[in-house]
């Protein structure tokens, strides 16, 4: 493999790595923020309506990572939490 093919792939892997890490610490920050919001609600314990997710977690971060459910059925589902 030349020397430039090697080099074009090396940066991106260590861009997708650097994105994958970004997208991490988002995925972090918006269940740090639900926590602080909602005085750290137990989501695996609340149900959705989510077709590949069990709770309320779940349905959050497949959302986040896959774009399944959809973003009004997670808000409406933070909504029935008692703050």
């Amino acid at each position: 493999m030349k020397d430039s093919i090697k080099n074009v792939l090396i940066n991106l892997i260590q861009e997708a790595k650097r994105d994958q890490e970004r997208a991490n610490k988002s995925a972090e920050l918006v269940f740090n923020t639900i926590n602080d919001i909602f005085n750290n609600p137990d989501l695996q314990k609340i149900p959705t309506g989510a077709e590949n997710a069990e709770n309320l977690e779940e349905a959050i971060a497949c959302y986040i990572q896959y774009g399944e459910y959809d973003i009004q059925g997670i808000i409406k589902e933070l909504e029935t939490i008692r703050i």
